[in-house]
């Protein structure tokens, strides 16, 4: 049967490819299994890419700033994380952004959730696989994206 390109039924089996890619990548990633994933396995895979691009003669991107990119692009679920500030003896909440760094920091945890409910899971993946890929977005520029999406 021909499955034409936007109609319902092909974009249904494209969102269960896509959702079945993430289960596999996210299991790739999973060094032991527990179904999380942290920074040090992140790390073990973004060695890789390190290598590739010195080969390639590519300025290097610090693990540190890829770890960031990555906790903003997934933003991991945030719990009502909040702080207690030991000088006032009250505590205060932070913003999203600083709540994911420090869960992260804290729980050192991406799950499989976190990478189904986010649109740039993709992005991440290429990150840790594809540096033809990863390059292409590092070097991508916001402006003209920005002039693209503003014209439609």
């Amino acid at each position: 049967m021909l499955c034409v390109y936007g109609s319902p039924r092909c974009l249904c089996r494209l969102s269960s490819l896509i959702l079945l890619s993430c289960i596999h990548r996210f299991k790739c990633l999973d060094l032991d299994g527990n179904g999380v994933l942290t920074p040090n396995e992140l790390q073990y895979f973004y060695e890789e890419q390190l290598h590739r691009m010195e080969c390639m003669a590519q300025e290097p991107v610090l693990f540190e700033d890829i770890l960031c990119q990555i906790v903003d692009m997934i933003a991991p679920e945030v719990k009502n994380l909040v702080l207690s500030n030991t000088l006032e003896s009250s505590s205060f909440c932070v913003s999203s952004h600083l709540q994911r760094h420090l869960l992260l920091q804290r729980e050192g945890c991406i799950t499989l959730s976190d990478l189904k409910g986010c649109k740039l899971s993709g992005n991440v993946f290429n990150i840790l696989f594809n540096l033809n890929k990863f390059v292409a977005f590092e070097s991508r520029d916001p402006f003209l994206i920005r002039q693209v999406h503003s014209a439609f």
